[in-house]
């Protein structure tokens, strides 16, 4: 019913979240992604495991779900043996579909999380306290690298046009420039795309 009705094909039944501190240092990082590198063409799996356990900075989403649609299908099937007198086998197949759950793992960068947090805490006090708000700006520029530093972005994704653009903002900022307010609501705006189109979301198979 909740599937016709409500075009519900499944149900949250458990969420967790697990945080990661990761290297904080840009030239730390880069040190280790590449001996990162240098172990995986030596096969060296478990020391590069090592190291990436390292550069790990982020909060994974772990959620559980029922799959009304899976269910479904056994209702049908467990009717169709019961039709043909195997109660047996019927309820074999109820009972294993309750036991199925889906699980999906949401990986979110911290530094992406942190540099959204600081521009939007950067447009509150720019008015007042400039100073404080360009250095929250700077870091925010720091966070968006050093999340490509730490593998949150592959390589065909470009950071150049939003590190710009808070440069841009911060140059708005000395000048006492008027446009200022809009340039934090179209940096926020992007910034949110960005954090969104990086963030990975991980299926795990059906399971009893």
């Amino acid at each position: 019913q909740l599937e016709k009705q409500y075009k519900v094909s499944r149900i949250p039944v458990d969420i967790t979240l697990v945080e990661y501190d990761g290297v904080e240092d840009i030239n730390i990082a880069k040190k280790y992604a590449e001996k990162i590198k240098t172990d995986i063409q030596n096969n060296n799996f478990v020391d590069a495991r090592f190291y990436l356990s390292l550069l790990r900075d982020e909060i994974d989403v772990t959620t559980t779900y029922m799959p009304l649609y899976m269910y479904t299908n056994a209702i049908k099937l467990a009717l169709d043996y019961l039709k043909n007198g195997k109660v047996q086998s019927a309820l074999l197949v109820l009972q294993s579909a309750l036991g199925i759950l889906e699980v999906e793992i949401t990986i979110v960068p911290k530094p992406l999380i942190e540099a959204s947090i600081l521009i939007d805490y950067a447009s509150q006090l720019y008015k007042t306290k400039p100073e404080v708000a360009l250095k929250l700006l700077e870091q925010a520029k720091y966070d968006v690298k050093l999340a490509k530093v730490l593998g949150y972005l592959p390589n065909n994704v470009d950071i150049s046009p939003l590190v710009e653009k808070i440069t841009s903002l911060e140059k708005a900022i000395k000048s006492q420039s008027a446009t200022v307010n809009e340039q934090f609501q179209s940096l926020k705006a992007q910034m949110k795309t960005f954090r969104q189109q990086n963030t990975q979301t991980h299926k795990i198979a059906p399971s009893q």
